[in-house]
């Protein structure tokens, strides 16, 4: 895929971009339960701005990006790039749909200096698929073919990503989520119906550095999400994504960033993702 930047843009920007954390995209269509239109078929992304704010906490660095591409609505990413060491991470349980709050509330109350939507959630306000919490399975895994992604928290905090075989019993966290995009250098292209429809998606991506970014985005597809995420890691401010996961997205995608953001989703989510 070419990347095209306009005129206007100074040199010194691209090299900001690759030495703090950015991104782009929105891509081809395809029918419903077809094989996504190959890379080769590519779409040409041309950025539109960039902005950085590197947090006064030294948490990371909060970035937002806007791209231009052949869909006519722009496509935008909010994301941070959260420093290695420098958080604990918890997920945090809503038990009653009746008394939940937006991602930003609990957020705040809880201290946190980020935030976002957690796992996919059933009608009834409980976790779709495995909800792990301090050696008690509150929800069992599923077999869904969506669900082939394993978010991890361990015990001091940290978190990792890994597919649906991923260990947890000694963790302190651990929910199922999906779809898997990248795993283990490998972009995977996903065989789930969704795959090619617009949605507002939140992420969670690992570097080859180690490095831990958290996005959210604007509506796009899974394959566009994919496919940026492989082939322009660098928007990121990062050398190569090795491993990214789909979390809950559209009505339920919301982030927090203390004294900076606060979008919220239209739905209240039985589970929110915290990091202090």
């Amino acid at each position: 895929m070419r990347l095209y930047f306009k005129k206007s843009h100074k040199p010194g920007l691209l090299l900001l971009l690759i030495a703090s954390s950015l991104l782009p995209a929105c891509a081809p269509m395809t029918k419903p339960d077809s094989r996504p239109i190959s890379p080769e078929q590519e779409n040409n992304y041309v950025l539109k701005s960039a902005r950085i704010k590197t947090l006064g906490h030294a948490k990371g660095q909060l970035a937002q990006l806007e791209i231009a591409t052949n869909d006519p609505l722009a496509t935008t990413f909010e994301f941070m790039v959260v420093k290695v060491n420098h958080y604990q991470a918890k997920f945090y349980k809503q038990n009653s749909q009746e008394h939940a709050a937006y991602v930003s509330t609990i957020g705040k109350e809880e201290a946190a200096f980020l935030a976002v939507n957690g796992g996919f959630f059933t009608p009834s306000f409980t976790p779709d698929g495995l909800f792990y919490k301090h050696g008690k399975t509150i929800t069992a895994p599923s077999k869904q073919p969506i669900f082939n992604a394993m978010v991890v928290i361990n015990k001091q905090g940290r978190l990792t990503l890994g597919n649906s075989d991923t260990p947890y019993k000694d963790a302190a966290y651990a929910i199922q989520a999906g779809p898997l995009l990248i795993d283990q250098n490998q972009m995977l292209v996903s065989r789930v119906n969704q795959f090619n429809q617009f949605a507002k998606r939140t992420v969670l991506a690992e570097s080859s550095s180690g490095q831990l970014l958290v996005i959210s985005t604007s509506a796009m597809s899974l394959y566009t999400l994919e496919n940026i995420l492989y082939e322009h890691p660098e928007w990121f401010g990062v050398s190569k994504i090795t491993t990214a996961v789909n979390l809950d997205g559209g009505r339920s995608s919301a982030i927090y960033v203390a004294n900076h953001t606060a979008i919220n989703g239209k739905n209240k989510v039985e589970n929110v993702l915290l990091f202090s």
